[in-house]
């Protein structure tokens, strides 16, 4: 801008001597020249406020492109290191959400065996309770008929439980495992059990059906109360009489493996709730003289605890046929590799037999091979030629005159 203003002034100087003639006044000279310097100042401003615009455009550009890449390659790091992070404990997520899944779909499969378990028995129960509805009539009064009814029951529970009379269980045995007459040591009566379920290693329990409907199904029927205590205590002293009657039987000490306890089976629910619920001291007195007390429920859980010793004594007879299976493979094994040691060292010797009749073949000048070479090099006539690699290996005379 300085060396534009100090052209200008040695402009107007030149112009003023070169119009000496025409000189112009001072002021004129003067306002010229200050409205040609504020033209230029203005141009000069205007040029620098447009310079200035465009260098903070391009600044601000530049400024946008760096933040910009900053910002991406700072997302960038932000992503791979949150990444490396977080990895971790993305594996932990989803090694627990997947322990989480196996033990759910475990404890839906234990709870869903669980509760087949209770339909079968609550299906059972009502299939008893509406079986004895329906021969309560029947029943009524009759002992023998009542007798044989609850044995009847006996054995359905057992079939419903999956055992098979023969295989695991017996009824009305009077014969023990090796033939004997099963009778009672004291008053030498022979002995009917109802049933015998088999347990392993020779083991068994001893049921007994013991019906006491009459004097319950009194009870159930009394229209005061005096009459309902009367049934109920001779409901309760029957239940009683069948427990010294078992008693009396020893049933445990007469068959061989049996159990320390005989099940009393009462096969109405509802009977056998009332008499331990009106005398509750008769789990207690039937318990002292080994005998059990048990309802259509009970027996059914003793029956599937049964069924799991056997289920646990299978898989044991299996792993000791596996264990036995194993041994006998190892004994095998064991045969096979001396018969092959055998056979190595048999070939080993039929090799060692072979070069010595191939030694003596060819061997020596004198061998075999060698006279017949020397036969067919004087003109012996021949069909055939012995071959290359047996006359390759013939050993040379030292005397060829010989």
């Amino acid at each position: 801008m300085l060396c534009a203003v100090i052209a200008l002034l040695v402009w107007v100087v030149i112009r003023g001597r070169s119009d000496s003639g025409n000189q112009v006044p001072y002021e004129m000279m003067t306002a010229e020249y200050e409205r040609r310097i504020s033209e230029l100042q203005r141009r000069l401003e205007a040029r620098d406020e447009d310079l200035m615009l465009r260098q903070e455009s391009q600044f601000k550009a530049y400024a946008e492109e760096s933040l910009r890449l900053h910002s991406s390659q700072l997302r960038e790091t932000n992503s791979q290191q949150m990444s490396a992070l977080l990895a971790p404990m993305r594996q932990r997520l989803e090694e627990f959400n997947r322990a989480c899944q196996e033990s759910y779909v475990s404890e839906n499969a234990t709870m869903r065996s669980l509760a087949d378990r209770i339909d079968m028995l609550a299906e059972l129960n009502s299939s008893i309770g509406k079986e004895a509805r329906n021969l309560t009539a029947a029943l009524r009064g009759n002992s023998g008929k009542q007798g044989r009814w609850g044995e009847v029951i006996l054995e359905t529970l057992l079939q419903k439980a999956g055992f098979k009379e023969g295989i695991n269980f017996s009824t009305q045995l009077t014969r023990d495992s090796s033939g004997g007459v099963i009778r009672n040591a004291e008053s030498g009566a022979g002995l009917r059990p109802d049933v015998v379920v088999y347990l392993p290693e020779d083991r068994c329990v001893i049921i007994d059906s013991k019906v006491s409907l009459t004097a319950y199904l009194e009870y159930c029927d009394a229209e005061d109360d005096k009459l309902r205590s009367e049934a109920a205590k001779r409901h309760c002293d029957s239940v009683k009489r069948h427990v010294d009657e078992l008693a009396r039987a020893q049933y445990q000490r007469e068959v061989k493996g049996a159990s320390e306890h005989v099940l009393m089976f009462i096969p109405n629910e509802a009977a056998f709730l009332a008499a331990v619920g009106m005398r509750p001291e008769l789990w207690d007195y039937a318990s002292d003289r080994k005998v059990a007390i048990v309802s259509p429920a009970h027996l059914f859980s003793v029956l599937q605890l049964i069924e799991q010793l056997w289920s646990v004594e299978k898989r044991n007879l299996n792993s000791a046929k596996i264990a036995r299976q194993g041994g006998l493979l190892y004994d095998r094994v064991a045969g096979f590799i001396d018969e092959l040691e055998k056979l190595g060292k048999n070939l080993d010797n039929a090799q060692t037999a072979y070069m010595n009749c191939r030694n003596k073949l060819a061997g020596s000048p004198k061998s075999v091979v060698s006279t017949a070479e020397r036969l067919r090099e004087l003109g012996a006539k021949s069909s055939k030629k012995i071959s290359e690699k047996m006359t390759d290996e013939l050993i040379p005379e030292a005397d060829s005159n010989e």
